[in-house]
């Protein structure tokens, strides 16, 4: 992994000077979207908060297994949206007019695509439960929505480690979100 890093990765020094150039001369392109992004992350964290707190509030007898899958879900957003809030004050304000050093990232960007597909995962599983029971307990359901959640997941974490071994990995990426948006 060395050798691919050297070549591909953050340790090659033509590929980060080049990332830094673009990261300096197009920075509202680049990391604006960063920072909208991060805003729009805690409004809808906040939103989230709302229901959740109405939800124990008209529900008080659901069944014990689903108040937990809430509360898991709504702490595992939280904790998505501290991670990127992490991110952009990283880049904002750690790494401030460092472009070279904004190129070369941090563990929050490279692991966004698990974190988020593992908080996708956590409410997908209570959409594929409710089709389960909607469906009679069809098996060949349950099935066909197990192994898709799996392999989103699978390729959410190849996501990452590529990512980590070559944050510039652009064609692989789009052929990825290809590939998600077909499934």
């Amino acid at each position: 992994m060395g050798l691919i890093n050297v070549v591909y990765g953050t340790d090659n020094p033509y590929i980060m000077e080049a990332a830094a150039q673009s990261y300096q001369t197009n920075p509202r392109g680049l990391l604006g979207p960063w920072l909208v992004g991060n805003c729009f992350d805690w409004l809808f964290t906040g939103l989230l908060l709302v229901q959740v707190q109405k939800y124990f509030a008209q529900f008080p007898h659901d069944a014990r297994w689903i108040k937990y899958l809430v509360v898991t879900v709504t702490v595992l957003s939280c904790l998505k949206t501290v991670q990127d809030f992490l991110l952009v004050w990283t880049i904002m304000v750690v790494r401030s007019g460092d472009y070279l050093k904004i190129a070369q990232g941090t563990w929050y960007i490279w692991v966004e695509p698990t974190t988020a597909q593992i908080l996708s995962f956590t409410a997908e599983a209570f959409f594929v439960y409710r089709c389960f029971r909607l469906t009679n307990k069809n098996y060949f359901v349950l099935g066909g929505l197990v192994v898709t959640m799996l392999l989103v997941m699978v390729v959410s974490v190849f996501t990452t480690i590529r990512l980590k071994v070559d944050p510039f990995w652009v064609p692989g990426v789009s052929m990825l979100n290809r590939l998600l948006v077909s499934i």
